[in-house]
């Protein structure tokens, strides 16, 4: 009470004192006195000619005092917006407006307040007002999007906010994240591009370069780290949906010159392969060839940098049954395939250790549930590698794929 009796005599010797008129405002508003505090906050920003933000932070302790109360909710907005025509450069009154909005599921409003905030730059000062920082704002632009629209893009938005964003993370709002990815889902695909360039935990020549990536779950990218960046590879890849979205070797042959060939027996695939790739592809059921016989006849090096199977229910038979593993090598294996038993799984890893493979990651995923349309596991022949960074590697690996190659 001491404190509250001396910003009264203050206020007292100068009634004008806008300086005093908001010490005193903020002494009431710290006891929870509103009835005394908007008074005060208000004839502050009335008698304030020239201090913009000193108007603004009156308008906006007003209306977060009356959000807390939960009373004259159109009251709250209409401050709300009086306080941007002020500083429509800050972001704070943006925030609330949305927090203002979410209470009322007035969505699309909310993602126009949110678009706005963000927008805005970071404010260097803090004027006490409850802001969470841009996180807050990346939150309510996620949820908005995904209750409006609802769609794997919405999903993406989520992850990528929660995961990618460089500056302070408030706790309160990182679990306002991981509840919004357990409601809508976690995304199927994680993507890479030229902003997360730094974020990148294993540098390798070239990366500075890349503008995006194009698999599904950074299988190119884990290829290039654990190759260093290796320019002219060679790959074989079974399975492929499109020419360059979701696939594996789009971004080895486009930017690092890898040549190699895709065996795919859908022909649509094949067509779209032909307009805008320029390594060989085999419209044919990858079930129906002898692998030792096209390798051989191809030409192909009996080590082999990269090989992807994905190929749905026969996955499994293509691993156990098809691939010679006792006269190639591969550096890297990625296998994609549809839901396994455990048993079928054991069997299938053991064949892989019995041909000299390490599994690196098992069941690369985005999320704490495993993928319920099948796995991704990542292999390695070691002794192809670099032991050093191989190493490296191992010891970032973490729950997520996300863990093991980029620093959050």
């Amino acid at each position: 009470m001491l404190e509250l009796t001396r910003r009264l005599h203050e206020h007292l010797e100068d009634v004008h004192d806008t300086a005093k008129l908001f010490a005193l405002a903020t002494e009431y508003d710290k006891r929870g006195q509103c009835a005394a505090a908007v008074p005060f906050y208000l004839r502050c920003a009335d008698n304030e000619w020239e201090d913009t933000l000193l108007q603004y932070t009156c308008l906006l302790r007003m209306a977060i005092m009356y959000h807390r109360l939960g009373r004259r909710t159109g009251t709250v907005e209409g401050i709300l917006q009086n306080a941007i025509a002020l500083r429509p450069d800050r972001p704070e009154a943006w925030y609330w407006l949305c927090s203002w909005c979410v209470e009322k599921s007035h969505w699309k409003r909310a993602f126009m307040y949110a678009a706005s905030g963000l927008l805005c730059e970071e404010p260097t000062d803090d004027i006490d007002c409850k802001y969470p920082g841009r996180f807050g704002l990346l939150y309510f632009d996620a949820l908005a999007d995904w209750k409006i629209r609802g769609i794997e893009e919405s999903k993406e938005k989520t992850f990528e906010a929660k995961t990618w964003y460089n500056g302070y993370k408030d706790p309160e709002y990182l679990k306002k994240f991981d509840d919004l990815l357990l409601e809508h889902g976690y995304p199927q695909n994680i993507r890479y591009n030229s902003s997360l360039c730094s974020n990148w935990k294993i540098d390798f020549p070239g990366l500075e370069y890349i503008d995006k990536n194009y698999s599904r779950r950074l299988q190119d990218m884990i290829v290039l780290s654990l190759l260093k960046g290796k320019r002219n590879g060679t790959y074989l890849q079974i399975g492929a949906l499109f020419g360059d979205r979701l696939n594996n070797t789009y971004l080895l042959e486009k930017d690092f010159e890898w040549t190699g060939t895709t065996i795919e027996k859908n022909p649509r695939v094949s067509i779209e392969h032909k307009k805008i790739r320029k390594n060989g592809f085999i419209c044919k059921d990858p079930m129906s060839i002898d692998y030792t016989d096209f390798l051989e006849y191809s030409g192909s090096e009996l080590i082999i940098d990269y090989l992807q199977v994905d190929h749905g229910f026969d996955s499994m038979k293509l691993v156990m049954e098809k691939i010679p593993f006792s006269e190639y090598k591969f550096r890297i294996v990625t296998f994609g395939m549809r839901q396994i038993s455990g048993e079928e799984r054991e069997v299938y890893k053991t064949r892989m250790r019995k041909n000299g493979y390490t599994l690196l990651a098992e069941s690369i995923n985005t999320s704490p549930t495993p993928h319920k349309t099948g796995l991704e596991d990542v292999w390695v022949n070691l002794p192809l590698l670099d032991g050093e960074l191989y190493n490296k590697v191992v010891s970032e690996q973490g729950k997520y794929i996300t863990d093991g190659w980029f620093y959050e």
